[in-house]
């Protein structure tokens, strides 16, 4: 749950409410402090400044139409950072002329500053340097840029897959739908301006053109010379297109120079700006996603080049030509997905940036896609491809009793109805089977899920409108012992497709209360946990906005907003952290953690590290997140995934009494993933992992640099393991011999419990012996089983193995993501 601006606080809305009103995205917009002028913005910068600089320029990275990318060296932090700056060849002596290049550099480090997604790269400080010109840094994204990638995926090399190369795409919509939300366009998307690490990090760069809606535009994007490229030679005679100069300039109203109009939206194109707004970022999606489908971009020819303006023409003139054309073996719903993203009119493309993810995430998991036109066929295909073992062994068994009483039947009906009738069953039988291999799938239980529950809930409807004349033709009797086998299994199959609808549509139910539960309901409260953030600082100048699914509780003692996870259970009781005393019913409690940029890893010289402890030292920059308070309970597990793996559980009286309250263990890190994704969360990464338990602490434990403060903070092992130990304990009994029930410990500085003790939790990431360099022949990964990290101390360590203190903060641990333990659970 980290799209904490407004991304995920919109979803499934039905229409406008009072939260819409009072919260929403109009407001929620990044402030561009320009109105005092751009002199005015300098003179604070030069007062703030100091003399001469902490960076060592290394080099140009990336130079563009308005400003120069170079890696630098930051000497106080020792680290690699990339510095933007204004082209000095813009700095032109005219002084309009330059205040206005200064403007809209400055507008994009305040926007660009504002937007705290982990897709968007954060600024870190808009200053000036030793001769007074402005700059801001950002982090150093390493990879390759989203060119690159499509070349990848269509030579097939550095295992690049078409499905991983959605994936990025959907997380550059994800980036697009926060900005959006925050009133924010891009106008500038194209393969250049995504960036890609090597594990799959993704960054949307440059929001060098970038608008805030309500504000007005300090730039005219419009393309000089429209008459003439609009003339009818140009339109009607193609052939001569290819003729002109690859490199004939598109220079914009403003003097810019325009990139690479192959992306650009036609309302863009024509220069009706005031049409430009999020669905224009959507169409540049669209021809993203067509550029990686048919491994050229839209308009551009098979064979040569064509200059900037004629490309410009051809998207002026009308679509470009369909995949299916250009790409015959592609799907036909990802062709429909980037027809529909490229209409022309824009009120016919996807929504936002959201709409056109889901019918991504959709082809993916092969349900229906939207774009897609729907049909019976379609359908059962899809539920065949999803489940195609179980169906081809399900099939075999019905058209086995079908063929049986079929004969049967032939003698005493006409054969064509009788064959009608046989398909018939053969169809409700298979269409019966897929329904019941996606119950499980029709999660989490929030609004977007709404349509593809009806769907589900429509088909299982029609099926159960069948079962009648299944009946008669049971109750008529006179048949086959074979058919009334068949029949009566039929039925049974109906009976239990019965029962899971009765899950499914309580599953409705809670969807479709979701916003009246979380948002509506406590308005007032959103609203002052939106004002509190936004004088935080670091969750961007309006704050969290109201989030589905979450309702606000307190500020814990350490100053952090605490939120009940509504679908996880019951809201937690008391009126303050301090009188919270937790459940078994209880929901899960979040606490919301603020963007930071932080060290993570540890020293070589830390107490407790061993020689060659996979603990690099490193700088990591996150987005606002929130972490669980506890570590997941085995009563939440229970409730949402029908049982309870965990050795140590109420019913085992092996050496301690263990509770509903105690955490749940031995989960494999796919099934901790399936459970977060049931309740539209996700694991944390290894770095906010870390700094959840750090809580801003620099030294090996929360609490300090020594392993004594163990004693109050968490259940290790200790002596009430007894005398069969499996390692040396530490020389206290806290009384619990395994892992104790949530809470039972003082709580670190976040008020997070048990981080380093009870029992070890997941993390997301892949694990690498080095989390900086990544995979190398050396390393610790295996191919084709790709290991997971881990983090935390637990009840079966002791405070030190040897040389090496196993439950300090950086201490890191991987495992199979089929590997389970007693000691290893989760937190979300």
């Amino acid at each position: 749950m980290s799209d904490l601006d407004g991304a995920r606080g919109g979803q499934g809305a039905q229409g406008p409410t009072s939260v819409d009103r009072d919260l929403g995205a109009p407001k929620d917009v990044p402030k561009v402090a320009l109105a005092p002028g751009v002199a005015e913005v300098l003179r604070r910068l030069e007062e703030h400044r100091e003399r001469g600089t902490r960076h060592v320029v290394g080099g140009s990275i990336a130079v563009g139409g308005m400003g120069e990318v170079l890696r630098v060296s930051d000497q106080d932090l020792g680290r690699e950072l990339a510095m933007k700056i204004p082209r000095r060849d813009h700095a032109s002596p005219d002084s309009a002329r330059r205040m206005n290049v200064l403007a809209r550099f400055l507008e994009e480090a305040q926007v660009t500053g504002q937007l705290h997604h982990p897709s968007i790269v954060p600024v870190h400080e808009l200053s000036l340097d030793a001769d007074g010109h402005p700059y801001f840094t950002m982090p150093l994204v390493r990879g390759w840029d989203f060119g690159e990638i499509i070349g990848f995926v269509h030579a097939g090399e550095r295992e690049w897959t078409l499905a991983r190369a959605l994936g990025i795409v959907l997380k550059v919509c994800e980036a697009l739908a926060y900005a959006h939300a925050r009133g924010v366009i891009h106008r500038d998307i194209k393969p250049a301006n995504i960036r890609v690490g090597r594990f799959g990090e993704t960054y949307l760069m440059d929001w060098g053109l970038a608008r805030v809606l309500g504000h007005k535009d300090s730039r005219d994007l419009r393309v000089r010379g429209e008459d003439s490229a609009r003339s009818t030679a140009v339109r009607t005679e193609r052939s001569r297109l290819k003729s002109e100069e690859p490199d004939s300039p598109l220079v914009t109203m403003d003097g810019d120079v325009v990139g690479t109009p192959y992306y650009m939206s036609p309302e863009q194109a024509r220069g009706d700006i005031e049409l430009v707004g999020p669905r224009s970022d959507v169409y540049s999606l669209g021809a993203l996603l067509y550029h990686l489908l048919a491994g050229r971009a839209p308009y551009a020819p098979a064979q040569g080049t064509l200059s900037q303006r004629a490309i410009w023409s051809l998207v002026l003139d009308g679509p470009p030509k369909p995949l299916g054309e250009t790409a015959p073996q592609v799907p036909e719903e990802l062709a429909d997905i980037c027809r529909k993203a490229m209409e022309r009119d824009s009120a016919r493309r996807y929504a936002d940036a959201r709409a056109l993810a889901l019918d991504i995430e959709a082809y993916l998991d092969r349900r229906p896609v939207q774009a897609h036109s729907p049909s019976v066929t379609y359908a059962m295909r899809l539920v065949f491809e999803r489940n195609r073992k179980p169906i081809l062994v399900a099939a075999a068994a019905c058209a086995l009793i079908v063929g049986v009483w079929g004969w049967q039947w032939s003698r005493t009906l006409d054969a064509r109805a009788a064959e009608r009738a046989t398909q018939q069953l053969v169809n409700d039988g298979l269409l019966a089977f897929g329904l019941q291999s996606e119950v499980e799938d029709l999660y989490p239980a929030i609004p977007r899920m709404l349509p593809r529950i009806d769907r589900w809930l429509q088909a299982a409807g029609e099926l159960e409108g069948r079962r009648s004349a299944f009946q008669r033709e049971l109750q008529g009797g006179g048949v086959s012992e074979e058919k009334n086998a068949a029949l009566i299994e039929h039925l049974s199959q109906l009976d239990r497709l019965q029962d899971s609808r009765a899950s499914i549509d309580a599953r409705r139910a809670i969807a479709a209360e979701l916003e009246q539960l979380s948002l509506i309901a406590h308005a007032q409260r959103w609203r002052e946990v939106s004002a509190d953030t936004a004088t935080a600082g670091a969750f961007g100048a309006t704050g969290i906005a109201p989030q589905v699914g979450l309702v606000p509780l307190w500020k814990n003692r350490r100053g952090l907003w605490e939120f009940w996870h509504v679908n996880s259970g019951l809201r937690p009781v008391g009126e303050s952290e301090a009188t919270l005393d937790p459940r078994p019913e209880d929901g899960i409690v979040l606490v919301l953690l603020p963007g930071v940029t932080v060290e993570v890893g540890s020293p070589i010289d830390e107490p407790g590290r061993g020689v060659n402890a996979p603990e690099t030292l490193h700088t990591a920059a996150l987005a606002p997140y929130f972490i669980g308070k506890h570590e997941v309970t085995q009563a939440q597990w229970s409730r949402l995934m029908g049982g309870n793996p965990s050795r140590y559980r109420p019913e085992n009286r092996v050496q301690g009494q263990f509770t509903l309250l105690n955490p749940v263990e031995s989960v494999s890190w796919n099934e901790a993933r399936e459970f977060c994704s049931r309740l539209d969360l996700r694991l944390p990464g290894e770095s906010e992992w870390e700094h959840a338990c750090r809580a801003e602490s620099i030294q090996a434990y929360y609490w300090g640099s020594s392993f004594a403060g163990l004693e109050e903070h968490e259940n290790i092992l200790d002596l009430a393991a007894g005398p069969n130990a499996p390692l040396p304990p530490a020389p206290w009994d806290d009384g619990y011999p395994r892992h104790a029930p949530i809470a039972r410990f003082a709580p670190n500085g976040f008020g997070l419990f048990d981080m380093l003790g009870n029992v070890s939790e997941w993390c997301q990431d892949e694990y690498y012996r080095d989390p900086v360099a990544g995979p190398s022949p050396e390393g610790d990964e295996s191919p084709g089983m790709p290991l997971r990290a881990f983090r935390g101390g637990c009840w079966y360590f002791p405070t030190n193995s040897g040389d090496l203190e196993a439950n300090r903060c950086a201490f890191r641990q991987r495992d199979l993501e089929r590997g389970i333990s007693p000691a290893r659970g989760l937190r979300v």
